[in-house]
């Protein structure tokens, strides 16, 4: 047996094999001692302590991607793209311009740097299938004399959305991805509020916070863009304060100034996600049997309040769920939930003309026949007349696993799913990167049973001792 003096540098694995090691990195014998319990020959030496070995396939990866400026910076400009006002050139602003930047410098990184260990993201499935359905439709509409003069820019659009779902799902990790919607809910809802707590700020950048004289837009071109940037903020900003408690008062602070925000933007859409995404909160903590006697108070409380918000909005919505009014009253702004029903029956209509691969993109909707450049105001009708029944039933697949991995995650993720789900029977949210980026969210989280499971099945951890 060897006798080494001074400071020797050992690696010793799960499986009781060691591996001697000269500070130089070289090995100091070839052969392995197997012995029967490491810690009793270690107890022998001086007092020691053990260092994790990075994995070398892992950490020129680890060394890009854990960066938290990364996901805080994509995460603003994912806000950035909210301030429809500031926008330039037509359909693209400054914050399209860098996130078109952020998608090629990643793309660039990745052809660069070894694959990913984490398991495919289900966006990432879920584009796969879609964008190459959504480059098939517009050649049949064509040749039915169909193809929408919109088709361009929502194909632009919705190949923005993909590529940063693509890259953000496949490049970043789930605690990178948590970043970017804590970075977004944050700058968003402060931006809204400074705007509407010092209207002169918005007047030097030229911005009109006011839709009409009446409903709240902030930098956006109307209310409806402040409920779909809204309305799932609320709930990942109370995940983020019950989980981390280290910035209480300004989490605290912000979560109200989102109310704030989303209430003044008078959408019945919004309040209605709101109401149903805490009342399905409420049900699962009254009926849940893991829960105990304080929580299914709570949770009674909770259903109450969300109750009362549904309530409140009951006559609205009733008209927006049930009525099928006159398409007048609506182009007269008299009768919004009459419009919005005529125009998803229209669009039931058009996705009839090619129900399984869709019309490609573009709007084939229209208030007094199919058609005419409008689209349905139902994320899910909006898909089908686009991507046809193939990407209705991916976009079923994905709504079941989100629902499933909010599930396993908490409160919060269930009440910010459902109010986003709610909410998208009003409003088309496809082109929106913030409406996906709660999904890359929830989705994207790892799995606890599976990632027990591979722990057990993985390879002997290694670890550096170092003996003085």
């Amino acid at each position: 047996m060897r006798t080494v003096v001074g400071t020797v540098l050992c690696r010793i694995d799960l499986n009781n094999e060691i591996w001697t090691e000269d500070p130089g990195g070289k090995p100091a014998h070839s052969n392995a001692l197997r012995l029967q319990s490491p810690p009793d020959l270690l107890s022998k030496h001086m007092p020691s302590h053990s260092i994790p070995i990075p994995d070398r396939r892992r950490s020129s990866r680890a060394a890009i991607l854990h960066r938290p400026a990364q996901g805080v910076g994509v995460g603003i400009i994912i806000a950035i793209t909210t301030g429809t006002q500031l926008r330039a050139f037509g359909p693209l602003g400054f914050g399209e311009v860098l996130l078109f930047g952020w998608i090629v410098l990643t793309l660039y990184r990745m052809a660069h740097s070894a694959p990913t260990e984490e398991p495919r993201h289900p966006l990432n499935r879920f584009w796969a299938v879609v964008v190459p359905v959504l480059m098939i439709g517009p050649v049949w509409a064509r040749v039915i004399g169909k193809l929408s003069p919109t088709a361009p820019r929502d194909f632009f659009a919705l190949g923005l959305v993909a590529l940063f779902c693509f890259c953000a799902g496949t490049y970043l990790r789930s605690e990178d991805r948590e970043r970017i919607a804590i970075a977004y809910a944050v700058t968003v809802t402060s931006v809204f509020l400074v705007f509407y707590l010092v209207p002169q700020v918005a007047s030097a950048l030229g911005v009109t916070t006011k839709y009409y004289g009446t409903r709240y837009v902030g930098w956006a071109q109307n209310p409806n863009q402040v409920a779909i940037d809204m309305v799932w903020v609320p709930f990942i900003l109370a995940r983020r304060l019950y989980r981390d408690r280290s910035w209480r008062v300004p989490l605290v602070l912000l979560f109200f100034g989102s109310l704030l925000v989303g209430w003044i933007s008078d959408s019945d859409s919004l309040r209605l996600g709101w109401g149903v995404g805490i009342l399905i909160i409420g049900v699962r903590s009254v009926f849940s049997k893991d829960r105990s006697p304080l929580a299914r108070q709570v949770g009674a409380a909770v259903f109450a309040v969300a109750l009362g918000v549904v309530a409140f909005n009951a006559p609205n919505v009733a008209k927006r769920v049930g009525s099928y009014g006159d398409s007048l009253r609506f182009q007269q702004g008299t009768d919004d939930g009459g419009g919005r029903g005529r125009l998803q029956r229209h669009a039931l209509i058009a996705a009839a003309y090619s129900p399984v691969i869709g019309l490609g993109p573009g709007l084939y909707s229209g208030l007094t026949h199919p058609f005419t450049n409008e689209e349905a105001h139902n994320t899910a009708l909006d898909l089908l007349m686009k991507a046809g029944a193939v990407g209705f039933v991916c976009l079923v697949v994905l709504c079941r696993r989100t629902w499933r991995k909010a599930v396993t995650d908490g409160w919060a993720s269930v009440g910010a799913f459902s109010a986003l789900m709610m909410f998208t029977t009003g409003h088309n949210v496809l082109r929106h990167p913030a409406s996906w980026l709660l999904i890359l969210l929830i989705a994207g989280l790892p799995e606890p049973s599976l990632n027990s499971d591979r722990e057990s099945t993985s390879q002997p951890e290694r670890r550096l001792v170092v003996i003085s």
